[in-house]
């Protein structure tokens, strides 16, 4: 029988839109369903009746249907046969609502993967879970199990009827915490939220006798499930990188097999396998080791001590040299000790010797093949020219006097633009920060200028995959603005869109260190 079809009896004041008004009838408020049940008179039972009443501790009225059919005083003073009547949908309520229906879980609009702060915000922890909001009846303590260990950064929130925050508590305690309506933090209050731990068997808050579970839905654990898979995509992000990292290691270990070394030129490897700049000299980049063979090493002309071939361990760590102390080259046995525990090698060669190589048994490794192979992918992608774009409206003049600000001045000897050193550097430099179009850019401090006041900085450059290192620098006199000027505006063109192969070739090639003032 529904509501609607509850007896109307238009003739007695004690029914109100089909609800018998117990209080109403006897002038009475009652402490509990079970005392106003019993003064319900019997001619009154009907299967299916709604009643009211005002209960003793509270001045509003409570609201109960008989879901029974039986008029029986024993059946109908039953509470077990009543159900409460809400005037609104509560979160985890089960009783009926005036508007029909049951109340809606609460945890159907649970939000996973946050957890509130103390400023009412959702800060991402896929551990945690936000409740939505959950209708706060004043004067009901709170018991809140979020489970768990404390984390004092994770808060249960109190809001007004506007759904604006008052106040809230920190989960500062293992598993959960009572919290006493007496707190001030429930003054107005008229709903809450809260923070629990999405991995505990089952959070909850009760508010009064009404406990509210936060059960996750089907679409709550594939939002969980979807925060695991894009974590699992970071991952495979980073690891595809390595492997493009790696690429460029296959592509010389493939090369090498057909008698190619990629090469540097301009110094030679010293006892330490560090870099001696020399014109005369070249040197190879890594060649992996064949253990226990004999090794040829070609490096052409008269001795030359201080030129090194390199042995270096599996995590490229150095382990031993030896020097170029004949003519043209040495004959070096794979048992020595030097190549104990040797898995790659480098080694210094005169760039005017065309047969430069290394020979593994007869395997011929040439430096001449890395050297052609070099040359020809350079021509293929740098330009004859490359010209800086022009500036857009600071023409580079001298200046007609010297100042504490970097100053253009135009051809009637009028300021353009005037800048101290640090607004210099935030305009020019600065804004380039972070990562720009995969060249990540680093400010660093290298010291003092002549003055002792200002710090020199240098910013660095750096693409993904560079082969060739650049230093840069201007301003070695504060006069010298054509020089300064003309540095950050080619820094400039790397970022501004502008289209030119020679810039192209720079943005994924050329790890550039540049300091843009010397003497500030």
């Amino acid at each position: 029988m529904s509501v609607n079809k509850i007896l109307v009896n238009n003739n007695d004041s004690n029914y109100t839109h089909s609800i018998f008004d117990i209080s109403e009838y006897t002038g009475n408020s009652y402490s509990t369903l079970s005392d106003a049940l019993d003064d319900i008179p019997q001619a009154k039972h009907k299967g299916g009746m709604t009643i009211r009443y005002v209960p003793t501790d509270d001045n509003k009225y409570v609201q109960f249907r008989y879901v029974g059919t039986s008029t029986a005083n024993a059946d109908f003073t039953n509470v077990a046969n009543w159900q409460g009547v809400d005037d609104v949908p509560i979160a985890g309520s089960k009783n009926l609502v005036k508007s029909g229906g049951v109340a809606k879980e609460i945890g159907d609009e649970n939000i996973y993967g946050f957890y509130l702060s103390v400023i009412n915000t959702l800060i991402a922890d896929e551990d945690w879970g936000v409740s939505d909001y959950i209708p706060y009846t004043q004067g009901s303590n709170v018991n809140w199990h979020y489970g768990g260990a404390a984390k004092s950064e994770a808060y249960l929130v109190t809001y007004n009827s506007n759904k604006t925050k008052i106040s809230g508590f920190r989960a500062k305690e293992q598993d959960g915490r009572t919290l006493l309506s007496s707190k001030s933090e429930f003054n107005n209050c008229s709903y809450i939220r809260a923070s629990f731990r999405i991995h505990t068997e089952n959070p909850y808050v009760t508010i009064g006798s009404s406990r509210i579970d936060f059960n996750k839905s089907l679409k709550d654990k594939i939002q969980i499930e979807n925060l695991a898979i894009e974590k699992n995509a970071e991952e495979i992000k980073i690891e595809n990188l390595a492997i493009e990292k790696n690429a460029e290691e296959i592509k010389k270990v493939e090369l090498l097999t057909k008698g190619t070394i990629f090469s540097n030129f301009g110094g030679y490897l010293d006892n330490s396998g560090n870099v001696v700049i020399n014109d005369e000299w070249g040197y190879t980049d890594f060649i992996p080791f064949i253990a226990s063979t004999t090794v040829i090493w070609n490096y052409g002309g008269d001795a030359f001590l201080d030129a090194k071939l390199v042995t270096y361990d599996a995590n490229k760590n150095k382990l031993s040299t030896f020097g170029a102390n004949k003519k043209d080259s040495r004959t070096l046995s794979g048992s020595r000790y030097e190549f104990e525990n040797c898995a790659y090698i480098r080694f210094s060669f005169r760039i005017k010797n065309t047969s430069a190589s290394i020979t593994y048994d007869d395997d011929t490794i040439s430096v001449a093949n890395g050297l052609n192979y070099r040359v020809n992918v350079l021509e293929s992608i740098v330009p004859k020219q490359f010209t800086i774009p022009a500036c857009e409206s600071y023409p580079l003049w001298e200046p007609t006097s010297t100042t504490s600000n970097y100053e253009t001045v135009n051809v009637r000897g009028q300021a353009q633009c005037s800048l101290s050193y640090n607004a210099f550097l935030a305009k020019y430099y600065d804004v380039y920060i972070g990562e720009n179009n995969g060249i990540v850019v680093r400010k660093n401090t290298i010291g003092l200028d002549a003055s002792g006041q200002y710090s020199i900085y240098e910013y660095d450059f750096i693409p993904k995959h560079y082969n060739r290192t650049l230093l840069l620098s201007a301003g070695m006199d504060p006069e010298e603005l054509p020089g300064i000027f003309g540095v950050a505006y080619f820094i400039k063109s790397l970022f501004d869109g502008s289209v030119d192969d020679g810039l192209d070739y720079f943005r994924k090639n050329v790890r550039i260190k540049v300091i843009p003032i010397i003497d500030a």
